[in-house]
């Protein structure tokens, strides 16, 4: 029994050590690369521009704003009341060493769109989760819904986001049609 016990302490002490990989992040000093952030400004200012979002009429709430890697903005909404209903949007610059998908989301389920004469991939992840990734005049844009219907995703992202990319961050605002 003393065996037993003896073992069993071992085992918790060694486990309450830290790991040869903890030791080494904190002696080479990585960094988290995400960043909360309190408002959407304070994101703004820290980026040095403004990413993409989703308007409030739209009867969704910002409830979470951070900055990864320190140049791309990670956006997340609720609804009001239905803490189950996630959207995410992500925005970066676009960059020669920089993916065009930014989604975060690796599948080979993406299927091309145009949307406003813009070029979009989207993909079906479930029967509540879809997501949306595109580019418009060097930036970056994706969208995650969890929550919400096929048919309020594509209302969201074709009328709401798309849609606002194109006239804030057009591709060439001679081909766009712009048109309210």
């Amino acid at each position: 029994m003393k065996k037993k016990i003896a073992v069993l302490l071992a085992a918790v002490v060694f486990a309450a050590l830290p790991s040869a990989a903890d030791a080494a992040d904190k002696s080479a000093g990585l960094a988290n690369p995400i960043v909360e952030y309190e408002t959407y400004e304070d994101a703004k200012k820290a980026l040095g521009f403004a990413p993409l979002y989703l308007p409030k009429i739209t009867g969704y709430d910002l409830y979470y704003v951070s900055i990864v890697g320190g140049d791309l903005a990670d956006l997340s909404y609720r609804r009001s009341g239905q803490p189950n209903t996630e959207i995410r949007v992500r925005t970066a610059l676009a960059s020669a060493n920089r993916k065009d998908d930014i989604s975060g989301i690796y599948t080979d389920k993406w299927t091309d769109y145009v949307v406003k004469k813009l070029p979009v991939k989207a993909c079906k992840l479930s029967d509540k989760i879809f997501a949306a990734h595109w580019k418009s005049d060097g930036y970056l844009f994706s969208v995650q819904s969890e929550g919400i219907s096929y048919t309020e995703f594509i209302n969201l992202l074709e009328n709401g986001l798309v849609d606002i990319a194109v006239h804030y961050y057009p591709v060439d605002k001679s081909t766009v049609n712009t048109n309210l």
